[in-house]
C-alpha cells in the first residue's frame, strides 16, 4: 500500500514547504512556484473606473513582490483599499454636510434676522482672505469643513462687522 502511494507521488508537481531554518531565497522559490511574478512589473490589475496613482502602485508592487504576494492577492488588496477610501470619503462628506446643517441652525439662532447679511459678509471676507478652495477642502477633526465651522464663521462675521462701513442714515 505504501509503495502504491509513493508511486502516485512520483512525477507529481510538489512544492516543498520551507522549515523555520529556511532563507528568503527558499521562500521566494515557493512563491514563484505558486504564481508570484518574477519582478514587481509583473503585477497587472484589472480595475475598471478606478484611477490609480502610478507612483503609489509602483511602490505597492515592489512591496507585494518582496512579500511574495500572488497577483490575485495584490489585486484584492488594491480593490479593498480603494473601496475603503471611497467609503471614508463618503462618510467624511456626510459628516461635513451634517456639521454644515448644525452650524447653520446655530447661527440662525444667534444672528436672528441678520443671519443672511452677516453670513454673506463673513463669506466675502473669508473667501477674499483664504480662498474658497481652501475653505471647502480643509477638514477639521470634528468632520466639519473649515468654511462651515461655527467659530470660524463667527470670527469672520465679527471681523467683517468691524471692518465694514456704517450704512447711510436716511432722514
Amino acid at each position: 500500500k505504501g509503495y502504491v502511494h509513493a508511486q502516485k507521488l512520483v512525477g507529481s508537481n510538489k512544492i516543498p514547504v520551507p522549515n523555520k531554518h529556511a532563507t528568503e531565497e527558499d521562500w521566494n522559490d515557493v512563491f514563484k512556484r505558486l504564481g508570484a511574478p518574477d519582478s514587481p512589473e509583473g503585477y497587472q490589475y484589472n480595475l475598471k473606473d478606478v484611477e490609480l496613482d502610478q507612483g503609489q502602485v509602483s511602490e505597492f508592487n515592489k512591496k507585494a513582490h518582496q512579500l511574495g504576494l500572488l497577483p490575485k492577492q495584490a489585486e484584492g488588496l488594491i480593490k479593498f483599499y480603494n473601496e475603503m477610501n471611497g467609503n471614508n470619503a463618503a462618510s467624511q462628506e456626510d459628516q461635513a454636510a451634517q456639521a454644515q446643517l448644525n452650524t447653520e441652525t446655530e447661527l440662525k439662532k444667534e444672528f436672528g434676522p441678520q443671519f443672511e447679511k452677516r453670513l454673506d459678509q463673513a463669506k466675502r471676507l473669508a473667501v477674499n482672505s483664504l480662498g474658497s478652495e481652501f475653505l471647502e477642502n480643509t477638514f477639521l477633526k470634528d468632520g466639519s469643513r473649515l468654511g462651515d465651522n461655527l467659530q470660524v464663521i463667527k470670527a469672520f462675521s465679527n471681523l467683517a462687522d468691524k471692518l465694514s462701513e456704517d450704512p447711510i442714515i436716511q432722514g
